[in-house]
């Protein structure tokens, strides 16, 4: 089966009609934070990189595994609208990773894949679909609302889009019912286990690595419960995390790939927090790799 992942990246988003968005989802934490700073943070990206996101690609690495043929899409691709029409034509699915930001073009892109193959599936995931689900739910160009983590999810929701089964008894979405018409929410799903996590599948990536900002997960997760982060949300406050030797095993091979001295970033917030992750410094420490890093920090959590 034929499933489509569109990556939106941060930096196209149009902000036009982005204080809505922002407004319904900062009301998840009851946090008064003004659209005019809000948009302007989350629109930085570093000079001269590319964005993408890692989620995708680790639901890429999931249907590739269950047999599927997945086709990546960079919205700023210049062959995006060309690659997007042609591939419509025979999928099936279609996956959107939504933050606020970029939740209004992923509509809008949605809109227009179903006046042309009204039968395609639209599936919504990401922070801004799990912290509105119904709102997200009742639009018309989206079928279905993928909550939380989506490994899991996306598998079987695959199964049954690819069998023509309903997928009402899969855990973890939300979507409008054909024969109600009422808004469901189906049982949350638990966390899914790290180790039976696939690497992201950064060769899908359109032209080189090295054309990217490349983003790393030592594991997922953080334990504080901040108002203007989607973590609580996500990962329901509960810290996990990688073996320090499959970490190392990443970063090696993406050393390999990547120029001297290319920033990586470490996209988890709790780093720093767990054992494994000293345990994971040392091991960069006695056996280097040719990269240099980033990460976020909790300053409680720094001890040297």
């Amino acid at each position: 089966m034929k499933v489509i992942l569109v990556d939106i990246p941060v930096g196209l988003i149009e902000t036009s009609n982005m204080s809505v968005y922002l407004n319904k989802a900062l009301q998840v934490h009851d946090e008064q934070v003004t659209h005019h700073k809000l948009v302007n943070e989350l629109n930085t990206t570093l000079p001269g990189s590319k964005t993408f996101s890692l989620g995708l690609l680790y639901l890429a690495s999931v249907l590739r595994e269950e047999g599927h043929q997945v086709v990546y899409l960079m919205k700023d691709d210049s062959q995006f609208d060309e690659s997007l029409s042609y591939h419509i034509i025979d999928a099936k699915a279609i996956l959107f990773s939504c933050k606020t930001t970029t939740y209004p073009q992923a509509l809008l892109i949605a809109n227009a894949v179903k006046e042309k193959n009204p039968h395609i599936i639209t599936i919504f995931g990401g922070p801004h679909p799990t912290a509105l689900p119904d709102e997200v739910a009742a639009e018309e160009a989206v079928d279905i609302v993928s909550i939380g983590e989506g490994e899991e999810t996306i598998k079987e929701l695959a199964e049954c889009i690819e069998k023509n089964k309903s997928y009402s008894n899969v855990r973890g979405i939300a979507f409008i019912s054909d024969r109600t018409h009422e808004f469901v929410l189906t049982p949350d799903r638990p966390l899914c286990d790290l180790a039976f996590v696939p690497e992201p599948a950064y060769d899908l990536l359109p032209g080189h690595i090295s054309d990217y900002h490349i983003y790393v997960e030592t594991g997922r997760g953080c334990l504080h419960n901040c108002s203007f982060c989607a973590n609580p949300i996500l990962w329901k406050r509960k810290v996990r995390r990688f073996s320090p030797e499959r970490v190392y095993k990443r970063l090696k091979n993406l050393s390999e790939q990547l120029p001297t001295g290319t920033l990586v970033h470490i996209v988890d917030p709790a780093f720093g927090f767990m054992e494994q992750d000293e345990k994971l410094c040392k091991m960069l420490i006695e056996n280097p790799v040719s990269l240099r890093f980033s990460c976020d920090m909790c300053a409680g959590n720094v001890n040297e």
